[in-house]
């Protein structure tokens, strides 16, 4: 039996998220379990490219440009120190761009209803992570210890920062169902809670690119009417809420168990680049 092109986007749909719902969400023993599920989902995606009929998804100079990029990046990595390494990184941005396409190519094989269902996806796992960080902090606080690392709280990512930027990319996500007038009363105030608890999260995290980046996409929807004002008002609002929950947990209730806050968000707010520009350094020296 042939799949029609809507029930192979469905397949690849499903498949992709499956991929991402379990790479984000489960505690693997170590991290190269992650990498196979994310090289699992850019075979899907280049599957799926292969299967669905051809079409353009940019104009002419925009792929010369992109090819022109890709095949620098392909030189580069043979000139580099560690070729091995570079490929790998080159193989990276290769597979981020495939997996950009093939969902790319999925809406516009689809319809409104495809939009909703990633709305839906987002808001999951948005939920799940922040179950998972209710569930941390009720052991961290219950556990007896006299200390309690804030950092031990965000789990499923290598690096807590990998967790900021996946926050980054999730927090303007996660107000878009206020701005829907189809929105319920009650779905409206579920999301903003949820909108609160993971700005409590990103809070906690201190990560400063998820700083900057909301800052920026803030000033710029300030200015672009009233459905970017609007945005901006529910981010402040949840930000608000995410603060009053950070000083509640984390000043006020642990100081009265008497718990000690190691890795305090406000430690980590600097303007400094902590120790990078030496890094950068020695890589410019290493080109």
């Amino acid at each position: 039996m042939t799949l029609s092109v809507q029930q192979r986007g469905s397949v690849f749909l499903v498949l992709a998220l499956s991929l991402l719902l379990l790479g984000i969400t489960l505690s693997f023993s170590g991290h190269d379990w992650q990498r196979v599920v994310q090289v699992g989902v850019g075979v899907c995606a280049v599957v799926y490219g292969l299967v669905t009929p051809a079409g353009r998804l940019v104009d002419r100079p925009t792929a010369i440009g992109l090819a022109l990029v890709l095949g620098l990046g392909l030189v580069s990595t043979w000139l580099a120190h560690q070729p091995l390494w570079a490929l790998t990184e080159w193989a990276l941005m290769l597979t981020c761009g495939v997996i950009a396409a093939a969902f790319a190519r999925l809406r516009r094989n689809g319809d409104q209803a495809l939009d909703q269902a990633l709305i839906l996806f987002v808001l999951l796992l948005c939920l799940i992570k922040t179950l998972q960080y209710g569930y941390a902090g009720v052991l961290a606080f219950t556990s007896g210890d006299t200390t309690l690392d804030t950092d031990l709280l965000l789990g499923g990512f290598s690096n807590k920062r990998f967790y900021g930027q996946f926050q980054t990319f999730t927090l303007p996500l996660l107000a878009l169902p206020l701005l829907l007038a189809s929105t319920s009363r009650l779905t409206r105030g579920l999301v903003f809670a949820l909108l609160c608890a993971w700005w409590l999260i990103a809070i906690s995290g201190g990560t400063r690119g998820t700083w900057l980046g909301i800052g920026v996409a803030a000033v710029i929807l300030a200015f672009l009417g009233a459905a970017g004002r609007r945005w901006l008002a529910w981010q402040v609002a949840a930000l608000c809420g995410g603060l009053f929950l950070y000083w509640l947990l984390f000043m006020v209730l642990a100081r009265y168990l008497g718990l000690e806050i190691a890795s305090l968000s406000n430690d980590r707010l600097t303007t400094s680049l902590s120790g990078r520009e030496v890094i950068w350094w020695q890589a410019w020296d290493m080109i």
